[in-house]
């Protein structure tokens, strides 16, 4: 969500965030690896705070 990833902290985000009721494929992605136990970003983001551009930075591309 924009939101969240350009730090406006409205409460209503942080539930919207949190749920996995509805994800965008790079949240997927994230979400597939954590299950298998593999953590993608250790840089204390929250869960679901992932961008294609973040995915893509990381692989290098």
């Amino acid at each position: 969500m924009a939101l969240w990833h350009f730090r406006l902290r409205i409460p209503w985000a942080r539930k919207v965030m949190a749920s996995r009721a509805s994800m965008i494929c790079s949240e997927l992605c994230d979400f597939a690896y954590e299950a298998a136990g593999v953590h993608l970003f250790t840089d204390g983001r929250a869960p679901g705070d992932v961008t294609p551009a973040d995915l893509a930075a990381l692989i290098g591309a």
